[in-house]
């Protein structure tokens, strides 16, 4: 679809992208999942942790989605795409400025 029709492909992409991200945010505040490992953690609530949100495919379209949205941009730019420098370094300049 993304590739038949970019806009519209790029932006169900998107869209199924949110949805799955609403969905696991849902499962994870109605059943109290815990995002990490501390102590006192009791192991059921790390295999329901893992059931609800890794396990699920509609928790991991987001994944799936940025994959596919990647390909289609690798594939559209060509092998001779020359990243520039400055392109490069925003996430860094993203870190920076989120530390401050």
């Amino acid at each position: 679809m993304v590739w038949r029709w970019p806009r519209n492909g790029l932006l169900a992409l998107g869209f199924f992208s949110i949805v799955s991200t609403i969905l696991r945010f849902i499962v994870t505040y109605k059943k109290q999942l815990s995002l990490f490992i501390y102590f006192g953690n009791p192991v059921s609530k790390m295999f329901d942790t893992a059931d609800y949100s890794y396990i699920l495919p509609t928790h991991r379209l987001t994944v799936y989605a940025m994959g596919i949205a990647l390909g289609y941009l690798l594939r559209h730019c060509g092998r001779d795409f020359k990243l520039k420098s400055v392109r490069a370094n925003i996430p860094a300049y993203q870190i920076k400025i989120i530390d401050m």
